[in-house]
């Protein structure tokens, strides 16, 4: 007496590489004589943040001829993530002499957030010295990473962006040696409308190691769709 419907994906849950093609592994260049000159190799890891399992299920109804209404049954099976990112983890270059000594090796390692987002670079030199290039996102600015430099309140305009689901602004980019801060690019934003936070580059700022700040951009007239309308720059050339 029971009726059975079966509904399920035609597909079976799979996993997916394609991230991981084209990516560059090592290079090495030569010279005319065939002598090595430089090598690159790159080291990358998997990522699934923000990436959801493979789900399969199916759906099944019961019912009886002496029924009105029948059941509902549903049933799903999770699976793994069915792909995810490769993040670039390390950098490393090394120069060959004329013949063909490695003469000195350089290694830049990256760092990313809970987005995937590249948020730091960090070389290590040959002379011993730290290069390090920090960039700012909404997400660091939520949970207490700040710019040396403070050119507005940050954390208001990040709460508001993320609230709408807005994660890709650059607020601030700064470099450091040895931790020590040399100079750093701070961008100002204006939203769209009080109802509409979308952000739009208002003006930008550097700064040098002395921390003083300069505006290089500004906008400050926009269009109904955001589009800036007249742009002064630092020579105080004014593009229309």
């Amino acid at each position: 007496c029971i009726a059975n419907i079966q509904t399920e994906s035609p597909y079976q849950p799979y996993c997916n590489k394609e991230h991981e093609r084209g990516l560059l592994l090592s290079k090495e260049i030569y010279d005319s004589n065939n002598t090595k000159k430089l090598t690159v190799l790159n080291n990358y890891s998997k990522s699934d943040q923000g990436y959801i399992n493979s789900i399969k299920g199916n759906s099944q109804y019961h019912k009886c001829p002496d029924e009105l209404v029948g059941t509902y049954y549903t049933e799903a099976t999770s699976y793994k993530i069915y792909t995810y990112s490769m993040l670039l983890n390390n950098t490393t270059t090394t120069n060959y002499d004329d013949n063909g000594t490695a003469t000195l090796t350089q290694t830049v390692n990256y760092g990313y957030n809970g987005y995937n987002q590249l948020i730091s670079e960090t070389t290590q030199t040959s002379d011993g010295k730290t290069l390090t290039n920090k960039t700012f996102y909404p997400y660091e600015i939520k949970n207490g990473t700040l710019p040396t430099i403070k050119i507005k309140d940050y954390t208001s305009f990040a709460n508001t962006v993320i609230a709408a689901n807005c994660l890709n602004p650059v607020i601030a980019s700064e470099s450091y040696i040895n931790n020590t801060f040399t100079k750093g690019v701070y961008n100002d934003y204006q939203f769209l409308s009080s109802t509409q936070p979308t952000p739009l580059l208002n003006n930008v700022y550097v700064s040098n190691n002395d921390g003083t700040t300069r505006n290089v951009y500004s906008c400050n007239s926009f269009d109904a769709f955001g589009n800036p309308l007249a742009i002064t720059e630092n020579d105080g050339t004014t593009s229309t």
